[in-house]
């Protein structure tokens, strides 16, 4: 279903990770310019644990600069940070540059930053369009265009175009989030008590086979994956 990237941990995962933090750290009541400064070693320290491969180093680089940019005030420009942890990976490891997870993780971001507005803006939506029909232009533009731009990677070092990755894209990245967050329950309920873990990880549990359920039921689809010839 071409949607493996969603489960290997990179910007999405990141993006979650950094959401939840700086939830938590707000429900402390810790002022905003602390959650930022607590949440950027947090990143570091979630970039080392998981692996530190190109897509989290990149991810992580990225939602660190941003902060930066909210604790000095300034803007920031998604195309700079994401140039700025090319620049940083690229330089500390040139080689890098050829890794198809490196390729596939700056190329479909690129796409979404570049492609997403395009496709929302054909849909010519008005002012007065219901908050759901707009979430969902939103959300199909952004997988249409993370589609459009990683598909030739795809085709090119797995012989394999899957369009059924456009509405996989709408089920399984809610369904992710949701395991991101039960992930984070279960780690803070077995630090309080073992018969509460217990139960949050038969929860987890039980939305992850759901998820990968889905994942088979999507990919047996007629017409949902074409393999190619080398």
């Amino acid at each position: 279903t071409g949607t493996a990237h969603i489960i290997a941990i990179s910007g999405f995962n990141v993006g979650i990770v950094v959401f939840t933090v700086l939830f938590l750290l707000k429900v402390l009541r810790i002022k905003r310019k602390y959650r930022y400064l607590l949440a950027i070693p947090i990143l570091f320290i979630h970039m080392c644990a998981v692996g530190a491969q190109a897509s989290v180093v990149r991810a992580t680089l990225m939602a660190v600069v941003v902060l930066i940019g909210y604790l000095l005030e300034r803007d920031t420009d998604i195309i700079n940070s994401l140039s700025l942890a090319a620049l940083i990976i690229l330089g500390y490891n040139p080689r890098q540059i050829f890794d198809i997870g490196f390729q596939l993780s700056f190329v479909s971001l690129l796409g979404i930053v570049l492609l997403s507005p395009r496709i929302i803006g054909g849909f010519k939506l008005k002012a007065k369009t219901n908050a759901a029909v707009r979430f969902l232009v939103n959300s199909l533009s952004v997988s249409l265009a993370a589609w459009l731009a990683t598909a030739g990677f795809t085709a090119y070092y797995f012989s394999i175009i899957t369009p059924i990755s456009i509405l996989a894209n709408l089920i399984i990245v809610p369904l992710v989030s949701l395991v991101i967050i039960l992930g984070f329950i279960l780690s803070l309920a077995a630090m309080i008590s073992p018969a509460t873990a217990f139960f949050a990880g038969l929860t987890t549990d039980f939305v992850m086979s759901w998820l990968f359920n889905i994942a088979h039921q999507l990919s047996i689809l007629p017409f949902s994956y074409f393999s190619i010839g080398r």
